[in-house]
């Protein structure tokens, strides 16, 4: 097998294993969300923020500028919080005004 082959496998392999982690942490906080199935907002806020502090701690050991591990946490965490949005405005969960009084 050839060296560029074989750096080939390498480097396929480093991506996948990104692909699942990434996949992992964006389907994890709405699977947590939806088998809680609670109405409280400070849940919902909990878990996006820990599941962001994570990612947090992951990227800053992996990327090696402060610009890079910002970016990619706002947008992990831009991603996340749409989630929390949408599981807080469905039918079954208080409105804004409601969970603005519950804070």
């Amino acid at each position: 097998m050839s060296t560029r082959t074989k750096a080939w496998k390498q480097a396929y392999w480093i991506r996948l294993r990104a692909a699942l982690i990434g996949g992992v942490f964006v389907i994890a906080p709405m699977w947590i969300l939806a088998v809680l199935n609670v109405q409280d907002i400070r849940i919902h806020l909990g878990t996006a923020a820990a599941w962001i502090l994570c990612f947090c701690v992951i990227v800053s050991s992996r990327l090696e500028t402060v610009d890079g591990v910002f970016a990619a946490t706002l947008a992990y965490a831009a991603v996340i919080m749409v989630f929390v949005s949408i599981r807080l405005t469905s039918p079954d969960h208080h409105s804004a005004e409601e969970c603005v009084h519950i804070v």
